[in-house]
């Protein structure tokens, strides 16, 4: 193979390689762990409050599947998909998506307002929430 090994694995960690010029650093992952705890944390009491079930929610995606991969440059993003799951029979307690999202929805837009380092992007009704944490 000669020395092209070193692009992928360099035991002397003389060579940046290709994984470490890929994947995100740790600093990155804790930022993007820490938003998502602090979302989590607030979104899942206040939602289950609201609709009075049970809120659990779901790794999806890339992060979910250590796949995911730094952005090409520091101006670009990258997310960190979870799912959010309402424990309940919705139809037996008169829960609808189309009010479920739009409550979501509000959740969000007073989160962002009371974190700084965030943006909530615009939502039509029926589009799935996304919120940006810088």
């Amino acid at each position: 193979m000669g020395c092209c090994e070193k692009i992928f694995y360099d035991p002397d960690k003389k060579t940046r390689t290709l994984t470490e010029r890929i994947m995100l650093s740790e600093r990155q992952l804790d930022r993007a762990r820490g938003g998502k705890d602090r979302l989590l944390a607030y979104l899942k009491p206040e939602l289950g409050k609201a609709l009075g079930v049970e809120v659990r929610h779901w790794l999806q995606g890339s992060y979910k599947n250590h796949t995911l991969v730094r952005p090409s440059s520091k101006f670009e993003e990258f997310d960190i998909d979870v799912g959010l799951y309402l424990l309940c029979h919705a139809p037996r307690m008169g829960i609808h998506a189309h009010e479920a999202k739009l409550l979501l929805h509000q959740i969000l837009e007073q989160y962002v307002d009371t974190e700084a380092d965030t943006e909530l992007q615009p939502w039509e009704v029926g589009r799935d929430c996304e919120l940006e944490i810088g």
